[in-house]
């Protein structure tokens, strides 16, 4: 079974301890590929950005209860502008690719909240052509596309773990986003944006050297001050037809979630300090609730609320060459 892996920092709590059943394997995607993936078959379960998964329930159903979400700040869903929100009327704004969630939810809180019309939201390809995921393998082929991770399950729960602690010495992409470094189409749309929209790691990095953009708006605390709910970016689901093997699926989760959670400052060591300082990760990695409750399940019915009534919802297409600002 492909099980999709998000690899960034948020995620290495569920993945880092991760004993896989023989004959799965992880494919490292970011979150829009994940959607794409599961989209198109080549995924029967993981970590689904939550918009992706409105659009995937008629053949995905949730794994637990388990997911992302942050109450407050997420310190990685940033909106960088060179204006305050308000004064984006007409922006142009750039959006990385890697996201499907959050940018639904810059569209509801400029759109709805602020009563902000921007003029265009551009797709920007921040991901490494040579590093994005093209195709996908069969199970058991042990062949992967080009710049797809792939990872099987091994008899030795040592190799196992040293596969997933790779994500926080090997998997990392540069300590900017690729698209300010490499192609002058991509340079030119970062330098002409009003705002640039970055997630996970690479908004995390981008902190750390940013001195373009003087203006930068935490979504996850956006929508807290908005809604008073947290704001949920990810859930954990897995293919209807992959029901069989989701209760095994679960106890792994559990118990990496039991084992990484008392491995934060490690991690934080490990990490810094192109991603922050090491309390600043401490902080950050603390910060995110991976088991959701009754406030992450209201939170979750609020935001489809909105996007549908916002006309978001569109049907999941197998591709990853949409354009759309919220696909």
């Amino acid at each position: 079974m492909n099980i999709a892996n998000v690899p960034y920092l948020n995620s290495v709590a569920f993945f880092r301890h991760l004993a896989l059943s023989r004959g799965d394997q992880l494919v490292d995607v970011v979150p829009r590929q994940a959607a794409a993936a599961a989209a198109g078959g080549k995924i029967a379960a993981g970590l689904l950005p939550v918009v992706e998964f409105f659009r995937l329930e008629s053949t995905f159903e949730r794994l637990g209860h388990f997911g992302i979400a942050t109450r407050g700040r997420a310190h990685s869903a940033i909106l960088f502008a060179r204006t305050p929100l308000r004064y984006l009327d007409g922006a142009r704004i750039a959006v990385t690719d890697h996201t499907s969630t959050t940018a639904c939810l810059l569209r509801l809180l400029l759109e709805q909240r602020y009563a902000v019309t921007p003029a265009a939201y551009e797709r920007v390809v921040t991901t490494d052509p040579s590093t994005r995921a093209t195709a996908f393998p069969q199970p058991g082929s042990g062949q992967a596309g080009r710049g797809l991770v792939l990872r099987q399950a091994q008899d030795s729960s040592r190799a196992r773990r040293s596969q997933v602690e790779g994500l926080a010495q090997n998997s990392a992409p540069p300590a900017e986003p690729v698209g300010l470094q490499t192609g002058t189409a991509r340079r030119a749309a970062w330098q002409a944006a009003d705002a640039v929209l970055l997630i996970g790691d690479e908004a995390l990095r981008f902190k750390q050297t940013n001195r373009s953009f003087p203006y930068e708006f935490d979504l996850g605390f956006e929508w807290w001050l908005w809604h008073h709910l947290p704001c949920v970016f990810a859930v954990w689901a897995i293919r209807q037809d992959a029901a069989s093997q989701k209760k095994a699926l679960e106890l792994a989760l559990a118990r990496s979630l039991s084992l990484t959670t008392a491995e934060f400052d490690s991690i934080a060591q490990a990490y810094a300090p192109a991603h922050g300082t090491v309390d600043e990760l401490k902080v950050y990695l603390s910060s995110f609730v991976y088991r959701f409750g009754a406030d992450e399940e209201a939170a979750i019915r609020t935001f489809r609320e909105l996007v549908e009534s916002h006309g978001l919802l569109e049907p999941a297409q197998p591709t990853l060459a949409s354009v759309q600002p919220c696909g």
